[in-house]
């Protein structure tokens, strides 16, 4: 079995290439491959930077997913998120004046 030239995990026969689907996705998306990943959340104490509720990465769909935070402008990575911290920062950062929220909230 060949492994992923990045991270070392073992991958499927059928996977062309040399590095599995996580770090190949993560290097087109964020510049990071797994264990960049890893090494983030890790920083971050494996909790939500917005709210600190605990996250874990590579398990989508799950009450504790974690997901990499980036600026849709520059595309710079920022941190790791909740998901329900992830949707409402994007949808605040692609749909809304920041400052009239803040306006809002302060109502």
């Amino acid at each position: 079995m060949r492994t992923c030239k990045h991270c070392n995990d073992e991958m499927p026969e059928h996977v062309r290439g040399y590095q599995c689907n996580t770090c190949r996705q993560g290097l087109l998306r964020y510049g990071l491959n797994k264990l960049d990943q890893k090494a983030l959340l890790e920083s971050q104490e494996h909790k939500c930077k917005l709210c600190g509720k605990e996250v874990e990465l590579f398990n989508r769909r799950r009450s504790t997913s974690g997901y990499i935070d980036h600026c849709h402008k520059t595309n710079k990575v920022r941190s790791i998120l909740c998901h329900p911290c992830n949707t409402a920062l994007g949808y605040i950062e692609n749909n809304l004046d920041l400052e009239e929220v803040k306006k809002y909230i302060s109502l």
